[in-house]
């Protein structure tokens, strides 16, 4: 029942498809973002605007089928020391909560409040949370504007949503931590806003950007986003010295084939 329930609310949520910038990630570039990253039992993951919560509840499958059986110890880090959220939509968080649950995480630890600004709606589930990760997997906000207040954090102001995630993906792994990331294009090649550019400078000077994969200019269409995007992949705490670059633009998408 729980799950039809659940069912409902996505139905509801893809109607909506957008909020602010946001657009839902389809589940086969999940799957594949978490092969890419590959978390490993032991590993902390997040996700810092984790929608209904499906780049972790990928995770925690990936990393439950590891190594066959697993010990009580393992299954036990797996259920209540692993999975960190955080999200600012008032539908989307519980949501992202039942999600998990339905997953076997027995203790997700979602924040709900707004990531870019700190402020939190509830962070009773988030105590005790680390302040920096092995692993994260998102798909953060792009098109979307920020206030001045979300931007008094960060080294390099801008009202660009997805810049400013960018920062806070950089503050929040751990060395040698691995990221993969959804961006759009004007990410990637915009070079007419500071912070763009200095940004990026950043991600390649402190960071090995080891892979991008652009994507079929469709591959959002059933979320109701016809943006160019790309997955990027980084490793915290070396410099970037190549990148691997896979274009599969050419890939015809539609919502009828993902």
């Amino acid at each position: 029942m729980l799950s039809q329930v659940y069912e409902g609310l996505l139905l509801k949520m893809g109607e909506k498809n957008s909020d602010g910038g946001q657009f839902y990630t389809p589940r086969e570039l999940i799957r594949a973002m978490v092969r890419a990253v590959d978390p490993r039992i032991g590993d902390t993951v997040c996700d810092p605007c984790c929608g209904t919560g499906g780049f972790l509840a990928e995770a925690a499958e990936h990393m439950r089928r590891q190594g066959g059986e697993l010990s009580t110890e393992q299954l036990d880090v797996l259920k209540h020391g692993s999975f960190y959220g955080r999200e600012k939509d008032d539908l989307a968080y519980p949501i992202a909560l039942a999600n998990l649950v339905l997953h076997g995480i027995d203790q997700p630890h979602l924040w709900h409040g707004n990531t870019l600004s700190n402020q939190a709606t509830y962070d009773g589930l988030y105590e005790g949370a680390p302040e920096r990760f092995h692993v994260l997997l998102t798909n953060p906000p792009f098109g979307g504007k920020e206030g001045v207040e979300a931007q008094t954090r960060f080294p390099f102001k801008t009202r660009a949503t997805q810049v400013l995630f960018v920062q806070v993906l950089q503050q929040s792994l751990l060395p040698g931590g691995r990221c993969g990331v959804v961006l759009d294009e004007g990410f990637l090649y915009r070079t007419n806003e500071d912070a763009f550019v200095r940004t990026k400078r950043q991600l390649l000077d402190e960071n090995d950007l080891w892979c991008i994969v652009s994507l079929p200019g469709g591959a959002f269409t059933g979320a109701g986003a016809g943006v160019k995007t790309n997955l990027v992949f980084f490793t915290r705490g070396r410099k970037t010295e190549r990148i691997w670059y896979y274009d599969l633009s050419h890939v015809k998408v539609d919502k009828k084939r993902h």
